[in-house]
């Protein structure tokens, strides 16, 4: 039979009790990163909830960003859009896109027209500008518009927008990226 000396036996139970230590951190750890990653499942859930709200409100405040030669307005629609993840984590911007329609006073569109010279939207840009139109943006539109386009009015002011004339029903629409 084999004697164990008393150093072998202190060796064998520290030996015993590393392991289990290990194991114990182990499990801890992996327990520690699923109630994180819970966590941050429950905080991008909210997140993309308060986006969805954010982008479903139509705001009737001022445009975010000032229109060249629009200092008053009988009414305006907005909405703000996130194309890239607002809810993202890593470091950056978040994107920002608007896009609205301004009911303008009587006879303003037409005096927008002429000095910016706005012409009808024949080009695929333009027209494909007036298809990205939100459809919550709808109702405050004539049923039948007849848009117009110019570059030198969406080249004046703020970089990023786009902007379409009815002249015939004193409205315009506009997108801005931020």
């Amino acid at each position: 039979m084999k004697v164990r000396t008393p150093v072998g036996v202190l060796v064998l139970v520290l030996s015993g009790v590393f392991v289990l230590s290990v194991a114990v951190f182990v499990v801890a750890g992996f327990l520690g990163v699923r109630a994180e990653e819970r966590a941050s499942d429950r905080e991008q859930a909210t997140c993309r909830q308060a986006v969805e709200a954010a982008q479903a409100q139509i705001r009737t405040t001022a445009p975010p960003a000032p229109l060249p030669d629009v200092y008053s307005y009988v009414d305006v629609h907005w909405l703000v859009r996130y194309p890239s993840s607002a809810c993202s984590r890593g470091p950056g911007l978040v994107d920002k896109t608007y896009q609205g329609v301004v009911r303008l006073h009587p006879g303003d569109a037409q005096r927008l027209a002429a000095y910016y010279e706005f012409a009808p939207v024949d080009e695929p840009a333009g027209q494909h500008l007036a298809d990205q139109m939100s459809p919550q943006l709808a109702p405050f539109l004539a049923a039948d518009p007849t848009w117009r386009r110019s570059h030198r009015y969406d080249a004046s002011g703020t970089t990023g927008r786009s902007v379409l004339l009815d002249v015939e029903h004193d409205t315009l629409f506009f997108t801005m990226a931020d």
